[in-house]
């Protein structure tokens, strides 16, 4: 009996890393999650604004300090914005590109202690 407890136990502590995962890789703004290996982010182009919300596994990241580039090609234009802080974790630029079809976008953002990662979009 105590052997089936303590494998009992044992499975639901290594199962709880699962659990904090259930949300990676997922969108929270209706944009595409890429990840850098070191971060994640979702791009988001709505109203005129390209957003990279910055997150860890599920948890997201502050954008203090944070910097970037995005290159946006679609259409025979290609639009490159330096990306700076617009929200607690999401960093952005005014665009004139729409989200669509066909949009691909490369991001090379700095998060302080993380380090940069390096992310390609590709919009549906």
């Amino acid at each position: 009996m105590k052997h089936a407890i303590l494998h009992l136990l044992f499975s639901a502590l290594l199962a709880q890393p699962v659990f904090a995962h259930d949300d990676h890789g997922k969108p929270r703004w209706g944009g595409v999650v890429a990840d850098a290996e070191i971060f994640q982010a979702e791009l988001v182009i709505k109203d005129g604004q390209a957003k990279v919300y910055l997150s860890l596994h599920a948890d997201m990241l502050p954008a203090q300090g944070s910097s970037g580039k995005l290159t946006l090609l679609g259409g025979g234009k290609k639009e490159e914005l330096e990306l700076k802080q617009v929200a607690d974790s999401a960093l952005g630029a005014a665009t004139s590109f729409k989200s669509g079809k066909g949009v691909k976008a490369v991001a090379v953002v700095t998060v302080p202690g993380k380090g940069t990662g390096n992310m390609r979009f590709q919009l549906k």
